[in-house]
């Protein structure tokens, strides 16, 4: 197993030193970046899961607690863990990082919570990777079916039964029942619920949902279903395959 990666931005040795130890502890790679810039130029996606630690009281930030925004080279970084000082004047930048999703430690730092955060960053970046690779496979699937196995896929994806999607694009039954089996092979779905909740996969903000799902720290019977009304609001059968997949 590779080692996991763990970026820094801070100027202060100390703070710099800390984060050393950490990552010698945990077997991590430690990368250290001047400021925001530097990280931005210098940061290439790793397949092993990766997190960032900011320490926003460093000089290198002054700009964005001017701005009380996050510099736009870190707003999709990896999981961000914002290293927060007590004298204060960093409440908009910390509440957008908030907003980025990330977590945060006060100053000084305490070792355990930092080292507890940093591991709940690298599952999270994990889970995303995960999803990534999922929904590039799945969208690859996608791609390999004709127009008329995707016109048969978007009508069942909004409930049709075979009878009306037959009606709808002048197709024999027979016919229509035997473009559905394509579409199931090719995306390699083992059920209808199956396939709406790939199709969901693809769909903006699905992976902040499948991380909430996948996440060990909540159970899962305290997670609402996938709500798959926005396919199709007034049909009960893609809210109750969703659900059936959860």
């Amino acid at each position: 197993m590779t080692a996991p990666v763990l970026h820094v931005i801070s100027g202060c040795p100390g703070f710099q030193r800390t984060l050393t130890e950490l990552a010698e502890d945990r077997a991590a790679e430690l990368l250290l970046y001047a400021d925001p810039d530097a990280f931005g130029a210098g940061h290439d996606a790793h397949v092993e899961p990766e997190c960032l630690v900011l320490d926003v009281g460093d000089p290198s930030f002054e700009s964005s607690r001017a701005a009380g925004r996050l510099p736009e080279s870190l707003r999709n970084a990896p999981p961000l863990i914002l290293a927060v000082p007590f004298c204060g004047g960093c409440c908009l930048l910390v509440a957008d990082a908030l907003r980025c999703g990330a977590e945060l430690l006060a100053k000084p730092l305490n070792a355990t919570a930092l080292s507890d955060m940093v591991t709940r960053a690298w599952n999270v970046d994990r889970r995303r990777k995960t999803f990534r690779t999922k929904r590039d496979e799945i969208a690859r699937r996608l791609g390999t079916l004709t127009h008329r196995e995707r016109q048969v896929l978007d009508l069942v994806a909004c409930g049709y039964p075979n009878k009306c999607i037959a009606a709808e694009l002048e197709l024999s039954q027979k016919t229509v029942e035997a473009h559905r089996s394509k579409v199931m092979h090719k995306m390699q779905a083992r059920s209808l619920a199956k396939l709406i909740h790939m199709l969901y996969m693809l769909e903006p903000g699905s992976m902040d949902q499948e991380l909430i799902i996948g996440s060990a720290e909540q159970p899962r019977e305290a997670i609402p279903p996938l709500d798959m009304r926005r396919w199709a609001p007034a049909n009960p059968l893609l809210v109750h395959a969703a659900a059936a997949n959860s």
